[in-house]
């Protein structure tokens, strides 16, 4: 679709083009047919793909932008799951030593520190599924 505007009167006309005429032989008798009726101004023409892309740039901006803050809480979250398993871990040192020295495997180590975790990430899960 091709759009021709008038400046001075703010109109528009639209035209659709036929498939099987080249473009420059479409645009070259739609010219001399503007200049024959219209001669005081200037031919001037948009295509409406070109018009339509101009208008979702800043939302194409805008969805970029989101997700690099999103992966961004993402990061900071995973960061402060790993400081609430380290502070965990500082503060069951003696329960998981003892516990391995009566003979449990690390399997089973690391399944007790991650029942809590898992548990929280499982209600935080829950409370976003809606939202999301």
């Amino acid at each position: 679709m091709l759009i021709i505007s008038y400046p001075v009167y703010a109109n528009a006309m639209g035209l659709r083009l036929n498939n099987n005429v080249s473009l420059q032989k479409a645009l070259s008798a739609i010219e001399k047919i503007f200049k024959r009726y219209n001669p005081a101004f200037p031919f001037e023409y948009q295509f409406a793909d070109e018009e339509f892309a101009k208008k979702f740039v800043a939302e194409e901006l805008i969805s970029k932008v989101t997700n690099l803050f999103a992966a961004l809480a993402i990061f900071i979250s995973c960061i402060g799951l790993a400081g609430l398993v380290s502070f965990t871990i500082e503060k069951r040192i003696r329960a998981i030593s003892v516990r391995k020295v009566l003979g449990a495997s690390v399997q089973q180590i690391l399944a007790m520190i991650s029942k809590e975790f898992l548990s929280l990430v499982l209600i935080a899960f829950l409370i976003t599924l809606p939202v999301a």
